[in-house]
């Protein structure tokens, strides 16, 4: 059986999740973003973007999680 294509009238998806430490994030009101190689990046909190930006490799290859 073949998937069903997504509705077109759907809106788009308008959420994000932090890198860092995975709170789901609304990108319409987020003012935490960077872009790092192909892609952007937002974040719940300056903490969590000041994390990212110091070791970005180490949060996109890990994941998000408590600890990291």
């Amino acid at each position: 059986m073949r998937p069903m294509p997504s509705d077109p009238a759907e809106p788009p998806e308008r959420e994000a999740v932090d890198p860092v430490c995975g709170a789901e994030i609304d990108i319409d009101h987020d003012p935490y973003v960077t872009e790092y190689r192909d892609g952007s990046y937002r974040f719940c909190s300056a903490e969590c973007l000041l994390a990212f930006e110091d070791e970005p490799d180490r949060w996109i290859e890990d994941g998000p999680g408590p600890g990291r």
